[in-house]
């Protein structure tokens, strides 16, 4: 009766996403990124730093059904390409001038290898039907989230003011398939698949 229960209780869709790890250098100095914007007063949700990742693919709702075949598209797509270093540097705004909405931390060069990956990662999820948002790849780290105007031009300007800023190199040497937990005080994180890269 309880295996009955907790069958018909389980969710028909997970919340989910595709994934690179950042290194712990890299989550400190976002840290104190966060720190410094916080000055500026704004109305800005901040998150965890050791909740961060580079984000390659959201998913979105997921039916539980395709997690499974997930996981081997996520496999197939990792064959082939060889580890690799990406270099986090620069901060900016996403959104119109006036009412942006997030603050990121920006991906420099080398990129060849992280475009290849997501193509790969692409071509292998939309043959399961998945619907990507078809948009240019802008791959970052989510520093805030603006909920509001308040005290917008403070942060403008602080954000200005560290738009060179230099985090450091991350090794990419996996990627994950994770899952969103929103439904708790604060947003959690699951890791349901790794997949290794495999190049050389």
């Amino acid at each position: 009766m309880d295996d009955e229960i907790q069958k018909t209780d389980a969710p028909a869709s997970w919340r989910c996403f595709i994934a690179v790890e950042i290194s712990d250098e890299i989550r400190e100095k976002a840290a104190r990124l966060q720190a410094k914007l916080r000055r500026a007063n704004a109305d800005v949700s901040f998150p965890d730093p050791a909740n961060m990742h580079l984000t390659i693919i959201f998913l979105g709702d997921t039916l539980t059904g395709k997690i499974e075949p997930l996981k081997k598209a996520i496999d197939d797509a990792s064959v082939g390409i060889p580890p690799f270093d990406l270099r986090y540097q620069g901060l900016g705004f996403f959104g119109p001038p006036r009412h942006p909405r997030v603050v990121w931390a920006g991906v420099a060069v080398p990129f060849a290898e992280m475009s290849r990956l997501n193509e790969k990662l692409l071509a292998k999820v939309s043959e399961l039907g998945f619907s990507i948002e078809k948009r240019a790849f802008r791959p970052h780290l989510t520093l805030g989230r603006i909920r509001s105007g308040r005290g917008l031009a403070g942060l403008t300007g602080a954000v200005d003011s560290l738009k060179s800023t230099v985090l450091g190199c991350s090794r990419v040497d996996r990627v994950l398939l994770m899952r969103s937990h929103l439904d708790q005080p604060k947003a959690s994180y699951e890791v349901l698949h790794v997949a290794e890269l495999t190049g050389v």
